[in-house]
């Protein structure tokens, strides 16, 4: 990446099957980056990095098109920063950061969920609409087939086991 004049880092959360980088790129030098990664040579591939926080309602507030997380909370991922006093040098690497509260943009946030206990309730029923007692007929058939089959094996070895004790 110090070839494009990106800053760059190593992921801190390692895969233990490849390297994974973190590039700070603007919208503007992204297709230089994809058409880097493209180079046979590198065996590279290129994907936006989609982090995900866990916290509470209290911990989440909108201040203008923000999303600011307020949680200081030891697995959250990592930000990645350039490093400080270096803003103004693009090639300076990025270092990892845990920062206690996290901004987002409004237009960052794929989605937010919520998640609550599911409990069935003891009286539930499932309706299956589209079928009828009536259209499993074929069910009963194959039940006869499958019972036939038994009978004739458990008959077969009943007449096999009287042979032997015969002889």
């Amino acid at each position: 990446m110090k070839e494009l004049g990106l800053p760059f880092a190593p992921e801190d959360e390692p895969s233990k099957l490849f390297w994974r980088f973190v590039v700070l790129a603007e919208p503007d030098q992204v297709p230089l980056l994809m058409a880097r990664a493209k180079d046979p040579a590198l065996h590279a591939g290129v994907v936006r990095r989609q982090v995900s926080y866990s916290a509470r309602w209290s911990q989440l507030r909108v201040q203008g098109d923000t999303l600011v997380i307020n949680a200081a909370d030891p697995t959250f991922p990592s930000r990645f920063l350039p490093a400080a006093g270096t803003s103004a040098d693009p090639t300076a690497p990025l270092r990892p950061v845990k920062e206690p509260t996290v901004k987002v943009p409004a237009a960052s946030v794929l989605f937010i969920s919520t998640s609550s206990p599911f409990e069935v309730p003891a009286d539930a029923m499932v309706l299956v609409t589209g079928t009828a007692p009536g259209d499993k007929w074929f069910y009963v058939l194959l039940y006869v087939v499958l019972l036939g089959f038994i009978v004739v094996n458990t008959v077969s070895l009943l007449l096999r086991l009287r042979d032997r004790r015969a002889s």
